[in-house]
């Protein structure tokens, strides 16, 4: 777990039990309490209002809200965009969305009575090999590698590509990269057959 989930774990943490003890922290981060401490002066830096309390414990103060900006209306408007999110639809991004809503404590948030949505975007009505190309693309992304796409049309069959981006509209799922030509392609993501991600890092 990076230092900025740590941040936000215990952000959520402390929201939703109000009194957490240095030693749950720990345990929770799995990290020394020392460790703790530090996150905890690096909260305080950030603006999150804390107040240390006699025993070693730590509360939220009643100004977060304030301070934030977020009223419980926006949290809830907040919650419902995560959970109705297109890619929930996808494993790769499902597990991550859950993990936000976990870590800033919208996990238990009620779902907005003001929004509600024509059709459910997060059944899984994704398949396997879609989820599995959104996994590739996304980490050839995060770890700057250039990739080949393989279409069923045979567009860019041959050509190595730099993935920049995946898009969403109306008319659905778009994988969005560059050319060795600096020219931006956007390929629908179900005419895509398959990718293979080089070892050559983007410049």
């Amino acid at each position: 777990m990076a230092k900025t989930e740590r941040l936000m774990k215990l952000i959520g943490l402390i929201r939703n039990r109000n009194v957490v003890s240095v030693a749950e922290m720990s345990e929770a981060c799995g990290v020394s309490q020392r460790t703790i401490y530090r996150y905890l002066n690096t909260l305080t830096r950030m603006d999150i209002p804390l107040t240390a309390l006699e025993g070693g414990g730590v509360q939220m103060t009643d100004e977060t809200a304030a301070d934030s900006g977020l009223t419980s209306e926006d949290m809830e408007i907040l919650s419902f965009c995560l959970q109705n999110n297109p890619l929930a639809r996808y494993d790769y991004f499902a597990h991550r969305l859950d993990r936000i809503q976990d870590s800033i404590g919208l996990s238990n948030t009620p779902k907005a009575s003001l929004l509600e949505t024509g059709t459910t975007t997060t059944e899984k009505t994704s398949n396997e090999r879609e989820s599995r190309l959104l996994e590739q693309f996304a980490v050839a992304k995060a770890q700057s590698h250039r990739l080949t796409v393989h279409t069923a049309s045979g567009g860019l069959s041959n050509e190595t590509v730099i993935p920049r981006s995946i898009k969403i509209d109306q008319s659905g799922v778009r994988l969005v990269v560059e050319t060795e030509g600096k020219t931006r392609r956007e390929i629908n993501l179900n005419d895509v057959v398959r990718l293979n991600v080089m070892a050559e890092v983007t410049r």
